[in-house]
């Protein structure tokens, strides 16, 4: 130590601020929990965007971990996918809803099983009922590409009533809840498609200068 030489101490490094964006604060508690390998597993098995199942998550549970603990959606969506209890008992009395594995696969077969159930309805006569009871009848229209993903988003959430109303020409969304359930979880599968792209990056190798620093 030098005498005399007046040395100034060290300036805290400032903590980067929380992020407020309540999209990255839900991926970054999956990747921290390790799920996202889980989105992507189930993603190409069932020949999705990991993107996609992750806004789906996000929409019914905001991929909060304390819905494998308990029910959502008044006692009736089960884990991160919200797999209603109505329509998959067994599902849900076997507990897989309590893993998040078992709740991201099981929310993607679901979806995979709403496409195929629109795809298998084109050109036949379906038949859609109301709460109260009463039935109607449409012809599936012709539906691929975009459009066939747009309706099996929205059947996700009100099932072939989506198709009834691509079919009839009205907005997919309008049985949806908030009448927006497409349009929003594929808005917000664009945002998560960015932060998957960004956490793929890898850390840059140490050049041979700071590897002699070591």
């Amino acid at each position: 130590m030098r005498h005399g030489l007046h040395l100034e101490a060290p300036k805290p490094k400032a903590k980067a601020a929380a992020p407020t964006d309540p999209i990255q604060i839900a991926y970054d508690r999956s990747d921290q929990l390790g799920w996202i390998p889980f989105f992507r597993k189930a993603a190409k098995a069932n020949n999705f965007e990991p993107e996609l199942l992750m806004a789906i998550g996000y929409r019914e549970s905001t991929l909060n971990p304390k819905y494998l603990k308990v029910p959502g959606d008044n006692g009736h969506g089960y884990g991160l996918m919200q797999i209603d209890n109505r329509a998959f008992p067994e599902w849900v009395s076997s507990g897989a809803w309590k893993t998040a594995e078992s709740c991201i696969d099981k929310g993607a077969e679901v979806l995979a099983d709403k496409r195929s159930d629109i795809q298998d309805s084109v050109g036949e006569t379906v038949t859609v009922k109301s709460l109260a009871g009463k039935s109607y009848e449409f012809e599936g229209k012709q539906i691929a590409g975009a459009d066939l993903l747009r309706v099996a988003v929205a059947a996700y959430n009100c099932g072939m009533w989506a198709y009834y109303h691509y079919s009839k020409g009205h907005d997919v969304d309008q049985g949806t809840t908030g009448q927006n359930y497409s349009k929003d979880v594929l808005a917000k599968a664009e945002r998560f498609k960015k932060l998957l792209q960004a956490g793929d990056y890898p850390t840059p190798a140490a050049t041979s200068d700071e590897s002699d620093l070591a």
